[in-house]
């Protein structure tokens, strides 16, 4: 499985980043997985981040935390705007599912990305 999260910028030093978000949906991060990193532009953020890889996580109550092992950081050429036209569609398409995924409900949030969404999101990164 792959996941996302969407929070505040963080920024951070060493190694690791720790990040804390509600679960979305029946969200269970594990170690190992592929985590994509939002920005959230509410937050002042970017939007897409960029990616890592889940190290650990736990969950207290609603929230997960877990620790990721960054790989690219510094994407910041995708955002809201660029999702706007598929927000209130129910296209097939991965941009549609995406879009209602992190526009719909919480601000913040830790969701499941399908497999069509995590190809979407690679070709962003490698475009």
């Amino acid at each position: 499985m792959t996941i996302l999260y969407k929070v505040a910028p963080k920024s951070f030093t060493g190694d690791w980043l720790a990040l804390t978000a509600p679960a979305y949906g029946s969200v269970s991060p594990q170690p190992g997985e592929k985590v994509f990193l939002w920005w959230s532009e509410t937050q002042k953020g970017t939007g897409l981040g960029g990616y890592g890889y889940c190290v650990s996580a736990h969950r207290v109550r609603r929230d997960w935390t877990s620790t990721i092992e960054p790989v690219v950081t510094d994407f910041s050429g995708f955002g809201k705007a660029d999702l706007a036209p598929f927000r209130h569609t129910d296209g097939p398409g991965p941009e549609s599912t995406f879009a209602a995924k992190l526009y719909r409900h919480s601000l913040n949030k830790v969701v499941t990305l399908t497999r069509e969404e995590e190809e979407f999101l690679d070709a962003v990164l490698n475009a």
